[in-house]
């Protein structure tokens, strides 16, 4: 029985756009549509395994964001999905896909008709009130498809893509609520359900079912026992920002095990760490002690009362047979942690985090961000996996534009917002796990895109690549200028 344990695709990048040109092998046009050409594929040197992040099945991971741009005549924003091919050389700006008006969904691509190749799940947000409407982007030998819209019922929201009764198709996982969208859907609790794979070319679904949903929110999907059945945790939706003197809210909501029959609902483990988040950011799951199991990282703020309010820690529930925050202690990770580079302070929001080999060693390694890191210029670091157990600090390496060898092309202090992407992606097919790194726009500095090769010694500044995003296809507009 193959599992289906699919880590949080690339987020969201806060990049200001005038519209896309013909720069590079990719253009978008009203309506959705996706043009241009993708290119050949770049040939069977690739040695990248050939998973989840291969969309073309060439031997390189393939680099998938949505970025929000502003259209020129109306000024108004809205969302573009930009996927770049990986390549020998790294990010290809000759093999560029852009889609316009759509977002992706959080850690949904995968093989969704079985076709043999990777897919992505986004959503088109209505023009009026309504439920977004899941649109799947297949993947192909050197190309991908044109968007198209999944047949399910009208309510139902695809908030992820995972195997729950173990018979090697995906299957959607609609959380039950559908988010408010500005001058779109008023969002509220809807029922829950499950769409059934394996998805025809149609997009139909083989069947849907109920699911029991108690208060709806986002899904994260692991395989958090070890039984080979994909397993899925509903996150809460509140944000943390209510009065001063409130705790925070808890992340998850509802656990429900995978089985032959579906997801099935169960109690929360008591051990879940449910009182580390802040519900600001969305935790996400990977192995991060190599056991074979996956593990719930869960960002949030020191517990109360915290000396440094905002100063962020990632706190790791470790998945066992048992379940979830049953097994191995709870591990716990801060700027104050000996090792990590810099120090805690507050609005600093260390701790959203993914597990990938660096090193190749295959030894699970974590890459946790630092969004607030001086003044939100934003760092991430990374720490290298241990022989037995969970990374440890030692040997730890943090990066930022700042720091000497990475290029950058700014001048002044000003907001950078650089962060790694997630997944992490075997972007050159060298089988080392890579970092893409991210920037906004803003004022003089031009933002884009970073490559840090994973390598045996781990990861270096003097090895790290720009890629403008104009040459892409993304014409950068000066935030408020």
């Amino acid at each position: 029985m193959r599992t289906h344990t699919l880590a949080a695709i690339a987020g969201c990048v806060a990049v200001l756009l005038a519209g896309c040109g013909s720069a590079g092998s990719g253009r978008s046009e009203e309506g959705g549509r996706a043009t241009g050409q993708c290119g050949e594929r770049s040939g069977p040197e690739g040695r990248g395994a050939k998973g989840a992040g291969d969309l073309d099945q060439d031997g390189y991971d393939d680099y998938a964001t949505t970025v929000s741009i502003r259209d020129a005549s109306s000024q108004l924003l809205r969302s573009q999905v930009a996927v770049v091919h990986g390549g020998k050389g790294g990010l290809d700006r000759h093999r560029v896909r852009i889609f316009d008006k759509l977002g992706l969904v959080p850690g949904a691509r995968g093989d969704l008709d079985g076709d043999g190749y990777t897919d992505l799940l986004a959503q088109r947000n209505p023009d009026g009130p309504g439920t977004p409407v899941p649109v799947v982007i297949k993947g192909g030998p050197g190309c991908l498809g044109d968007p198209q819209p999944l047949k399910l019922p009208a309510d139902f929201a695809a908030g992820a893509m995972a195997d729950v009764n173990g018979d090697d198709a995906l299957d959607l996982i609609n959380p039950g609520h559908v988010p408010a969208v500005k001058g779109g859907n008023p969002g509220g609790l809807r029922k829950g359900s499950v769409a059934f794979g394996p998805f025809g070319k149609d997009g139909a679904p083989a069947r849907t079912a109920a699911l029991d949903v108690a208060a709806g929110g986002r899904p994260l999907t692991g395989d958090f026992n070890g039984d080979g059945f994909d397993d899925a945790l509903i996150l809460s939706l509140d944000t943390g920002e209510e009065e001063d003197d409130d705790p925070p809210p808890p992340p998850v909501e509802g656990y429900y095990r995978g089985s032959p029959q579906g997801l099935i609902r169960m109690p929360l483990p008591r051990t879940l760490g449910n009182a580390t988040a802040d519900g600001r950011t969305m935790p996400r799951a990977g192995d991060v002690d190599g056991d074979g199991i996956d593990d719930l990282l869960s960002y949030g703020d020191m517990p109360p009362p915290a000396p440094k309010p905002g100063a962020g820690r990632l706190t790791v529930v470790y998945g066992a047979k048992s379940g979830p925050g049953t097994g191995r202690p709870n591990s716990v990770y801060s700027q104050d942690t000996p090792g990590i580079p810099g120090d805690s302070q507050g609005a600093d929001r260390f701790g959203p985090a993914a597990t990938g080999d660096v090193t190749g060693d295959r030894r699970p390694d974590l890459v946790i961000n630092t969004p607030g890191e001086d003044d939100d210029n934003g760092r991430f670091t990374l720490l290298p996996g241990a022989a037995h157990g969970p990374p440890t600090a030692a040997g730890a390496t943090a990066f930022d534009l700042d720091t000497p060898g990475v290029p950058t092309r700014h001048k002044g202090t000003i907001h950078h917002g650089f962060h790694a992407d997630f997944p992490l992606l075997d972007i050159n097919g060298d089988t080392y796990a890579d970092v893409v790194a991210a920037a906004p726009q803003y004022r003089v500095f031009r933002g884009g895109f970073w490559l840090f090769p994973g390598s045996a010694e781990g990861l270096a500044a003097d090895t790290s690549r720009y890629t403008d995003p104009a040459g892409l296809g993304l014409r950068l507009r000066v935030k408020g200028g």
